[in-house]
């Protein structure tokens, strides 16, 4: 076993991108725009047949959709050019149903020669969405005949508008048990792709970039980019993918398949292991296409800053959606939102004082400022002159070389010359952001305890004023924004407060008790009183230890136990308490003098 383990190993290390996955992957964060006859009638899902009349957005402004997403520091556009509906945005020459039959433009206007000029003057890339369901188009579930009348229109798209750098397949379909039945020849569309746009990735139902499983914008743990050949299989995907209408497909988050990539995962499967990465995608609103009755349920740009954070630094690509509204144009609380997504995403990077650091051991960073290690890991620390507030470590490799690395640990210096671990993962891939709650420290050793084969990585330290509001993610439901936590932190401080005061009048409430929790809640609701602590010579030592590994010292133990008998001592002279009720008191008191001496001492 341990042979054949070594031999699967070996094999993962070997894979590498393909140049179109490395472009692809190196955009890190675009933009979905779906808009059509579905933004018309106010659907999700189109019933197909719907009169292009109903097609005229009288305002419709391409440029102003690449502008909005540019804001948010988006990379490239994929146009839903025909939806499940049938209708398409071009006027294509095998159907009827297309902008051409409807008032827009007279007729003669083409949405995706108008989105790809747009993408050229911004510097955009463009990609195409073409949905191989049609609930129009007649030759729908006949086998060869919508075969090609589909490659008819591929063709029409990959020839006619420039430069294509993702062509993506869905394998949503809603006709039911007794609907038509159209089994999808994939192996010839990907050839037409291949042909006619060779930069071209195939996402989702195909061969370059795989779906991470979800619309919510959930992301795994450890997302691995080298995975069992099976996972390619486009009739797999097509059945995960929605097949009803349900207005809820869009935030399920599926908790299966968490593991596709570690050492457990491939020494199970015999399959071929392959370079298939993932794509993180979800809308800015609940439903893909715009609608009126969502305009106040739009994501806030913390939560969309975390989701950026979790799959473009957890080594996936971020693709969201962004709907146009009736009139054509991108309506302004979804592009107030977008710029300030953008400008926390570039503060984020803004924010790295790695090039300030020292590093050892010396020479260790080449030209590029990257540095190696081989199958036996290796490390690197970086040093600065005074204490730093950090926030987060930034770690990439260079997947040219593949992925390689299989344990990662950050730790921090404390004042009394000890490490302390605050961040570690078991990937790390494209780019990996790794937060933390704000730490003082002047040194932070970045560790590769375990790799495949040799690595090349660069890294980021980043500063926790950009991330003082970003409360680490896993600590909280999703939906649920920093500045929600700090809020509930400061209700929860004036709630303790006020039962300490009450406390003060009643003789069985321990009032020193409340008011230190309170004490605690204020700190965390507000940055600077928190950034003060972390600071402190003897605070901040303490507090970066509980919160990194639940650890409290040996002369936190004996003031915080010393305190408490003090109190039951003063408890018992002040209150003179009936005999169950000193017992009742004294087994509170107990239960926190054992739960704080049970702690760990900071390693």
């Amino acid at each position: 076993m341990g042979a054949d383990l070594a031999g699967r190993i070996a094999e993962a290390s070997a894979v590498r991108p393909t140049p179109r996955q490395l472009a692809w992957q190196r955009l890190e964060f675009y933009g979905f725009i779906h808009f059509g006859m579905n933004t018309m009638t106010d659907r999700e899902w189109g019933l197909g047949h719907e009169d292009p009349a109903l097609f005229d957005p009288a305002e419709l402004d391409a440029d102003q959709w690449v502008e909005s997403l540019a804001a948010a520091g988006m990379r490239g556009l994929i146009l839903t050019c025909k939806h499940h509906d049938g209708f398409c945005l071009w006027p294509s020459a095998v159907t009827r149903h297309s902008v051409a039959s409807s008032p827009w433009r007279g007729g003669r206007g083409d949405l995706v020669a108008e989105v790809s000029a747009a993408c050229a003057r911004r510097g955009l890339k463009l990609g195409i969405y073409l949905s191989p369901w049609d609930r129009t188009e007649p030759s729908y579930g006949t086998g060869i005949g919508y075969d090609d009348f589909f490659v008819a229109q591929l063709r029409e798209l990959l020839s006619d508008y420039g430069p294509i750098f993702s062509v993506w397949f869905d394998g949503a379909n809603g006709e039911g048990a007794a609907g038509r039945k159209q089994y999808y020849d994939w192996n010839r569309y990907f050839a037409v792709v291949r042909e006619l746009q060779p930069d071209a990735v195939i996402s989702v139902c195909g061969p370059d970039v795989r779906w991470c499983g979800n619309e919510a914008g959930h992301t795994r743990p450890n997302e691995w980019s080298v995975v069992p050949a099976s996972l390619r299989d486009a009739e797999r995907t097509a059945s995960n993918s929605q097949q009803v209408d349900d207005g809820r497909f869009s935030r399920q988050v599926r908790s299966d398949e968490q593991d596709l990539g570690s050492r457990d995962a491939i020494a199970t499967s015999s399959d071929d292991l392959v370079w298939y990465p993932a794509e993180v995608n979800t809308s800015i609103r609940p439903g893909w296409f715009h609608h009126p009755t969502e305009d106040a349920e739009i994501r806030s740009a913390d939560e969309l800053f975390d989701i950026y954070c979790a799959s473009v630094g957890g080594n996936a690509t971020f693709l969201l959606n962004v709907p146009p509204d009736r009139s054509g144009l991108v309506t302004a609380p979804d592009r107030l939102v977008l710029s300030q997504l953008g400008e926390r995403i570039a503060e984020l990077y803004d924010a790295d004082i790695a090039p300030a650091a020292a590093v050892s051991p010396a020479g260790a960073l080449d030209q590029q400022g990257a540095w190696t290690i081989d199958a036996t890991g290796g490390g690197l620390v970086l040093s600065w002159p005074e204490v730093r507030q950090l926030g987060a470590v930034i770690v990439e490799e260079d997947i040219a070389w593949g992925q390689q690395v299989e344990r990662l640990v950050v730790e921090a210096r404390t004042v009394d010359d000890r490490w302390l671990q605050v961040a570690a993962c078991d990937s790390v891939g494209y780019r990996r952001i790794l937060s933390f709650s704000p730490v003082g420290t002047d040194a932070v050793r970045l560790s590769v305890a375990t790799a495949r084969g040799r690595a090349r990585l660069r890294s980021r330290v980043i500063g926790a004023e950009v991330l003082g509001d970003d409360l680490m993610k896993q600590d909280r439901p999703d939906g649920v924004s920093a500045r929600m936590v700090r809020l509930g932190y400061l209700v929860a401080g004036f709630a303790l407060l006020a039962l300490g005061i009450i406390g003060a009048f009643l003789p069985l409430m321990p009032t020193t008790i409340f008011v230190i929790l309170a004490a605690g809640c204020f700190a965390r609701s507000n940055r600077r009183v928190e950034s003060w602590l972390l600071e402190h010579k003897r605070f901040g030592p303490t507090i970066t230890a509980w919160r990194a590994e639940g650890a409290i010292s040996r002369r936190g133990k004996t003031l915080a136990a010393g305190g408490m008998v003090l109190g039951y001592v003063l408890f018992l002279i002040g209150a003179r308490p009936d005999l169950p009720v000193a017992l009742f008191v004294l087994a509170v008191f107990g239960a926190c003098a054992w739960y704080v001496l049970s702690r760990p001492e900071p390693s």
